[in-house]
């Protein structure tokens, strides 16, 4: 995670052994569901989530959807508290029994947050962290097989 001035980046990796394909298939299915019923959410850290996307290619099953994160607060590289607007994706995969996920956001700064307002940037766009999503899950599955 690193946010200052001129980006913030958010990256979160996840992978998850589970002891045969059906329980991994299962929790790949739980996790669908769990981000489907959090589209949206209000108030200070609003969270907006796209439609998932099943698609191919990746693993034995994979999903993507589209992520906004309005005044995610974080802190700076100052040591201060700011607020960042950003935006990515969220890939899960599953490979047998293992399900892997990441959740990848931000956004490039034009200029410095004032006394706590949001830095509102350009947001990644969802083409761009699923593609490096995608590779890093990939390269990952390479060693699973």
């Amino acid at each position: 995670m690193s946010f200052n001035s001129k980006f913030g980046r958010y990256l979160r990796l996840s992978v998850k052994r589970s002891v045969d394909p059906n329980g991994a298939h299962a929790d790949l299915a739980a996790r669908r569901n769990e981000m489907a019923n959090k589209r949206t959410s209000t108030g200070k850290y609003a969270l907006e989530q796209g439609a998932a996307e099943a698609t191919t290619g990746i693993g034995d099953e994979v999903f993507t959807l589209p992520v906004k994160e309005q005044a995610a607060a974080h802190p700076s590289q100052d040591g201060s508290v700011r607020s960042y607007d950003i935006g990515g994706s969220y890939v899960c995969a599953r490979f047998r029994n293992v399900v892997i996920s990441v959740f990848f956001e931000g956004a490039d700064y034009s200029s410095a947050a004032n006394a706590g307002n949001p830095v509102k940037g350009r947001n990644l766009t969802e083409a761009v962290t699923r593609q490096y999503s995608i590779r890093l899950i990939e390269a990952i599955g390479q060693h699973l097989r």
